[in-house]
């Protein structure tokens, strides 16, 4: 599950150990965000200085293809 912890950073919980691909979109398609980790479990990024709105976050791996819409307020 993808969780917004804060209008700053993200919480990924229940991954099983692999390589992650997470991109963050705004409405508009624009990419915000794009790192990739190596996670087993819980893992917590951080987010650039974002405005309110609406944004997507998709997190792939080879076994795994998650979108997630999340609110900043």
């Amino acid at each position: 599950s993808i969780l917004k912890t804060n209008n700053n950073a993200l919480r990924i919980k229940g991954l099983p150990k692999d390589v992650y691909q997470l991109k963050v979109h705004n409405v508009l398609g624009k990419e915000v965000k794009n790192v990739s980790f190596t996670a087993t479990g819980v893992k917590d990024i951080s987010l650039p200085k974002l405005v309110e709105g609406v944004y997507i976050v998709e997190l792939k791996s080879n076994q795994l293809v998650l979108n997630k819409k999340i609110i900043l307020e």
